[in-house]
């Protein structure tokens, strides 16, 4: 196991800890398999869990520091014994792992994240990223099942806004954003509409008209949409 701190003997028994951060990172980054990423040029440091890379905060990184110290003490290596109640009071008052260059240069060495983990972090932190890649996803679905895309010039959905549309028996089957507005969303509705012709359906303005309306947010709602899509075809 690596060495995390020197111990000396003081008089009376007294026993002095000066930690070793290089032993600390050492240990973070060889056996406990925390990293440190930079993207859209923020910094984040890394946990690994069930096989990929989360992320994780600075605290929590302190916070695992000091559960393995409780947890595995034994496991630590010492140049001379230590009491581990004593060891671990020292460990919550020097509070040892600190945020600096070091710490992200020395976990972020050697260390690249795979394109499938960095999209799924991107997905968790940039919104424009998330909105951009589930935009593409659901044009692909839709292109996939036939649907056309147009832009809504009447307003009978939201004037301006693309929805896709597809004729299914005498119903069109809509799905349109569900609104306008300057914040990055994935909200889309979905509609059954009566109508005589496509050219009615898409130039005529409709004061009445039976509709089937369902909102999903498609960061966590794809797979129900796609269901519904497909049911409904």
């Amino acid at each position: 196991m690596i060495q995390i701190a020197d111990i000396s003997e003081l008089k009376g028994g007294k026993k002095k800890v000066v930690f070793l951060h290089s032993g600390i990172f050492r240990l973070l980054r060889e056996h406990l398999r925390f990293r440190h990423c930079t993207l859209n040029k923020k910094g984040y440091y890394l946990e690994y869990k069930n096989g990929t890379y989360t992320i994780l905060s600075f605290v929590g990184l302190r916070n695992a520091f000091l559960n393995f110290v409780v947890n595995d003490f034994d496991s630590i290596e010492f140049n001379i014994p230590i009491n581990k109640a004593d060891f671990i009071e020292e460990c919550y008052k020097q509070l040892p792992l600190k945020r600096t260059g070091y710490a992200k240069s020395y976990l972020s060495k050697d260390f690249t994240l795979t394109e499938e983990n960095k999209h799924k972090i991107m997905l968790a932190i940039d919104d424009k990223y998330a909105a951009d890649f589930i935009m593409a996803k659901t044009r692909e679905f839709l292109n996939n099942q036939a649907f056309v895309e147009t832009v809504d010039k009447i307003g009978n959905f939201y004037k301006d806004c693309i929805l896709y549309y597809k004729k299914a028996a005498s119903q069109y089957i809509v799905v349109n954003v569900a609104y306008k507005s300057k914040s990055l969303h994935t909200h889309f509705d979905l509609w059954r509409i009566s109508a005589k012709s496509e050219n009615d359906f898409l130039h005529k303005k409709f004061n009445t008209f039976t509709f089937d309306r369902k909102v999903f947010d498609l960061k966590k709602d794809f797979e129900l949409f796609e269901t519904e899509i497909k049911a409904i075809e």
